[in-house]
């Protein structure tokens, strides 16, 4: 909790060092892992934020940020065709959730799907219709 607050207001390094600590003093606790991923995010280590979300599904599969997170992380890898599948498991998860299919369509865009990419973006835009206002 602490390290999310430290993230939040801008002490990355203080932050990530208290996220490191979270984990070892509960590696099974899943949220946990998921802040920390998002802490190497924040701090433009990829590479080690993918490492931490994926421990984070693999401890709770359940949690719809995860797969979200593992989806982002993944396209900001360039990684699309990868990142298709966790941005599905979030919206099988967390069917309401428009920034995952807005993020999916995008994906699909990528990868040529076009016509699943229409409907993806269509229901982001139904969920939020403010979304491109």
């Amino acid at each position: 909790m602490l390290g999310s607050i430290e993230l939040n207001i801008g002490n990355k390094q203080q932050a990530l060092s208290l996220l490191i600590k979270a984990t070892e003093s509960d590696p099974k606790l899943a949220p946990a892992w998921g802040n920390l991923a998002n802490g190497y995010v924040q701090l433009g280590k990829e590479q080690e934020a993918e490492v931490s979300i994926r421990k984070s599904i693999e401890l709770n599969p359940s949690l719809f940020n995860s797969h979200f997170l593992l989806g982002t992380i993944l396209v900001g890898q360039k990684k699309i065709k990868e990142a298709e599948q966790p941005l599905r498991k979030t919206i099988e998860l967390k069917p309401d959730f428009f920034q995952a299919h807005l993020n999916l369509g995008a994906a699909l865009k990528d990868l040529d799907k076009l016509q699943e990419a229409e409907l993806s973006t269509l229901k982001a835009i139904e969920l939020n219709p403010n979304l491109f206002n």
